[in-house]
């Protein structure tokens, strides 16, 4: 059995696949399955997949009906026998030395491996300035706030950077929402987060090359408004649900909160820059955020009274401790 399993999900990048797939292949660390996932693709995408199967022993094949990004990772998810899981998107490149990189944050008490990346734009200049190369192992509750404060890099919610325990993702039966279109990858994260009690062992040695190409979903939402971008919002709910019954602190859950917020005001930005501002959209944007955190905002109120009955009574067995 194979020690880790690629799952990349293909779908018309006949100009990007072979680079992608060769830069897994030509890894320093070895023992690894490559599951190649082709999502329907009308281009030549399959017939390439199929070409790399022949080639290498370590490759597998399934060919699916289009649908979606979401639903290839989740039979990629089904079929991976390997012990760790590792996304790859099949326009992006991986550094020959990735997979030695990241084991070596493998141990019995982590569940997650939290690498680094660098983000190329379409002249091929790179984007990011690397930060200092150092490593650590870190609570799930400090990897949850860095889904929405970023330490070291422009995002620290990206799927492909990332090595994901397998066990810990059937123990937690989790899989990718089908019905998003954007941020489920963000989404798998905070929900494996909020659900795992193992450590994460975070790294900022640079493992993924990520190319900003104009075609991709992203670049899409980025260029006009699109109703793809209230995926975004329904991502963030889903966050806010996850990490509120997870019992994480006061503090996430604002945080949690203020960017289900902030994914209004961008959509707002975004139709009103294109002209197409739509009131009723973002009406019913606000009325479901409101409604789904006056449970949550409640809670944070209760614990807080809690927390301050508890600290006015510990003050005074301190002061009784203190008079004796």
């Amino acid at each position: 059995m194979a020690r880790l399993s690629v799952i990349v999900p293909v779908y018309n990048v006949e100009q990007y696949l072979r680079r992608c797939v060769d830069s897994i292949l030509d890894q320093t660390y070895t023992d690894f399955e490559v599951l190649l996932i082709d999502d329907g693709s009308q281009d030549k995408s399959g017939a390439i997949c199929d070409e790399y199967a022949v080639k290498d022993f370590r490759v597998r094949i399934f060919h699916k009906k289009n649908g979606g990004v979401s639903s290839a990772r989740n039979i990629g998810i089904d079929h991976a026998m390997g012990e760790w899981i590792y996304f790859v998107d099949a326009d992006d490149e991986l550094f020959p030395y990735a997979f030695e990189t990241l084991i070596m944050g493998i141990s019995d008490d982590v569940d997650i491996i939290m690498g680094g990346h660098i983000r190329v734009d379409e002249c091929g200049e790179i984007m990011d300035a690397p930060p200092v190369e150092y490593s650590e192992i870190i609570h799930p509750t400090d990897a949850l706030r860095l889904m929405y404060i970023p330490k070291n890099f422009n995002a620290e919610s990206y799927l492909w950077d990332k090595l994901f325990r397998r066990d810990a993702i059937a123990h937690c039966q989790l899989r990718f929402n089908e019905d998003l279109s954007l941020k489920e990858d963000c989404l798998f994260i905070v929900q494996l987060l909020c659900k795992t009690s193992a450590f994460v062992y975070y790294t900022t040695k640079i493992v993924y090359k990520y190319y900003r190409n104009m075609g991709s979903a992203m670049s899409v939402v980025r260029a006009s408004y699109t109703p793809k971008m209230i995926s975004i919002f329904r991502a963030h709910q889903q966050q806010i649900l996850s990490i509120a019954l997870s019992h994480q602190s006061i503090s996430l859950r604002a945080l949690s909160i203020w960017h289900g917020y902030r994914s209004i005001h961008n959509i707002k930005s975004t139709m009103c820059k294109y002209g197409c501002y739509d009131s009723h959209i973002i009406g019913t944007l606000r009325y479901d955020l409101r409604k789904q955190i006056g449970l949550v905002l409640f809670e944070c109120v209760v614990a807080y009274e809690f927390y301050i009955k508890v600290k006015k009574h510990l003050l005074r067995l301190l002061r009784k401790l203190l008079k004796k």
